[in-house]
C-alpha cells in the first residue's frame, strides 16, 4: 500500500526575492508542513519546507522516469532529516518495486502498481504547485521548476 496525504498550516507569503522553486517552497511552508507517506504499514513524514525543497529536481526526474516506464532508476533524498535512496524497478504487469535504503526505521520493499504510485505523487505535487500559485508565484519564472 502506498498513499500520500498532507498536513499544511496557513501558507506564508510570497518572497519577492525568491528565484527558485525550492526557495519559494521554503518561503510559503512552515516547519511542520509535511507530506505523509503511507508506505506499507508505516507512516513516514517528508517536510515540504526542507526535505522536499532540496529534493525537488530528483523528484521531477523520478516523475519523468515513472511516466516513461523506465525499467530501473533511483531517487536520492539528500535532506539530513529524510536521507536515503529509493531504488526502483519496473516488473511485469506494470508493477513497481521500490527498495529503500534510508535513515528511516523501516526497510521493507514497496510493491505497488506503477500507475497508483504515480497518481499519488502527481496529486501531492499538484497541490504544492497550486499553493505556490495561490501565493502569487508564476511557476515557469522560477529556476528549477
Amino acid at each position: 500500500m502506498f498513499e500520500i496525504s498532507r498536513s499544511v498550516s496557513a501558507l506564508g507569503s510570497k518572497d519577492s526575492l525568491d528565484m527558485s522553486f525550492s526557495e519559494a517552497l521554503q518561503s510559503i511552508y512552515g516547519f511542520g508542513d509535511r507530506l505523509i507517506l503511507y508506505w506499507n504499514n508505516t507512516v513516514l513524514e517528508v517536510y515540504i519546507k526542507y526535505d522536499l525543497s532540496v529534493s525537488w529536481r530528483d523528484i521531477q526526474k523520478m516523475m519523468l522516469d515513472l511516466k516513461s516506464k523506465k525499467e530501473a532508476f533511483s531517487l536520492i533524498w539528500p535532506s539530513q532529516s529524510f536521507w536515503g535512496a529509493w531504488n526502483f524497478s519496473l516488473g511485469p504487469d506494470d508493477i513497481l518495486s521500490v527498495v529503500p535504503n534510508w535513515s528511516q526505521p523501516i526497510q521493507d520493499t514497496l510493491i505497488v502498481p506503477r500507475k497508483s504510485f504515480l497518481v499519488e505523487w502527481e496529486k501531492a505535487l499538484s497541490d504544492i504547485r497550486q499553493d505556490l500559485i495561490s501565493q502569487g508565484y508564476v511557476l515557469n519564472e522560477l529556476e528549477n521548476y
